[in-house]
């Protein structure tokens, strides 16, 4: 069996190193705790808790004064900070109303109502002219600045930028001019972005201005809402002409296209009739040229008729001429003997006939009769 050798025993630590360690660690822990002492000291003493409650309708802003920052908190909560070291500041940066109403001013957010003076010199006013604006929370360290905590800012920067510019905008127009709803939205959409590039180095944002109605006296008021009626007649006027063109413009389109319809159908009526009386025409021509050609060939049979008759006629009436020579001729050289052979020749041809006479025993009637009178 071999022999184990026997580990080699701790050291021990002396009494009096133990001693030297527990001196410096005393020093060491009292060092750590004593800024804590310390705070809990001056806030007793001081009365601050170092704790900022920061509402989520608020924005915080740490003040540091020991190396003069600034620290925007926008997070709703608590914040611890070093009292008498830092400070924490709280602004409101919800959305508000800046009104212009009335004759006076009621708390911070309403002052009197908003007077113009028109560019032909007269006056009209606004009953409300309504401001919805905000704090832009990344410049809340500005507006510290500018105005200190809570609503301070609210108080004076609205007011002496606000009136001024409204009343710069609105004044470029006529009275009658104002009452136009292209006016009054230029005047406000110029009116706001004016108030925006001025206040924007004081961390306020004006977001919308309400378009307000102006008033007037009442003799002008009467004045405008006559013209406004004129206008709304002339207006409707224009519509109902524009109407009344469009309509004539639909149905002179229709009339049109039923006459071109009327004029195609009676195009084709007429070159169907066209067409018929060419048709027709042919026909006549057809049988007018039958009829000629028939009438001429009736008109050759008869004149070669009439030229035969003629010719007949002539050798007759010629020979009835010679007989009528012959006989003068005879009569000449013969005289009453030929007269006599030629009545002779003329009673031949004659046919008598006899009936016998009976005096009726018993006339039904008497017969007279005139004798002739003596020459």
């Amino acid at each position: 069996m071999e022999d184990v050798p026997n580990p080699t025993p701790p050291a021990k630590t002396p009494v009096s190193a133990r001693k030297r360690a527990r001196r410096w660690l005393e020093p060491a822990i009292a060092l750590a705790l004593a800024p804590f002492v310390a705070i809990e000291c001056v806030r007793r003493v001081g009365d601050d808790t170092g704790l900022a409650s920061i509402r989520d309708d608020q924005v915080g802003i740490v003040v540091d004064g020991w190396n003069r920052t600034k620290t925007v908190v926008d997070t709703p909560g608590y914040r611890p900070y070093l009292p008498w070291f830092q400070e924490v500041h709280t602004i409101d940066k919800s959305p508000g109303a800046f009104v212009f109403r009335g004759n006076r001013s009621e708390g911070l957010d309403q002052v009197p109502r908003l007077l113009i003076r028109a560019r032909d010199g007269s006056s009209f006013w606004f009953e409300e002219v309504t401001l919805q604006y905000a704090l832009r929370v990344e410049r809340a360290g500005e507006v510290l600045d500018d105005s200190g905590g809570g609503d301070a800012f609210k108080e004076q920067l609205l007011r002496c930028h606000a009136r001024a510019m409204l009343r710069d905008e609105f004044g470029r127009f006529a009275a009658g001019e104002s009452v136009r709803p292209e006016s009054v939205a230029a005047a406000t959409r110029a009116s706001l972005e004016r108030m925006n590039a001025a206040l924007e180095a004081h961390g306020i944002e004006v977001l919308e201005v309400s378009s307000p109605k102006p008033a007037f006296d009442k003799g002008y008021e009467d004045l405008i809402n006559r013209r406004k009626l004129a206008n709304q007649e002339t207006e409707r006027l224009r519509v109902q002409i524009a109407s009344l063109q469009a309509t004539g413009e639909l149905r002179q389109q229709q009339v049109r296209k039923d006459k071109d319809l009327e004029l195609l159908k009676l195009e084709g009526n007429l070159a169907r009739d066209v067409g018929k009386a060419e048709g027709e025409l042919i026909r006549a021509r057809a049988e007018a040229d039958n009829v000629v050609a028939e009438r001429v060939s009736q008109g050759r049979i008869a004149k070669a008729e009439k030229e035969l008759q003629a010719a007949v006629l002539s050798a007759k009436y010629r020979g009835l001429a010679e007989d009528a020579q012959a006989r003068a001729e005879a009569l000449r050289v013969h005289g009453a003997g030929a007269v006599r052979a030629a009545l002779v020749d003329q009673l031949g041809g004659i046919q008598i006939q006899i009936v016998p006479y009976s005096r009726d025993p018993a006339p039904q009637r008497i017969e007279y009769e005139q004798p002739a009178a003596k020459p």
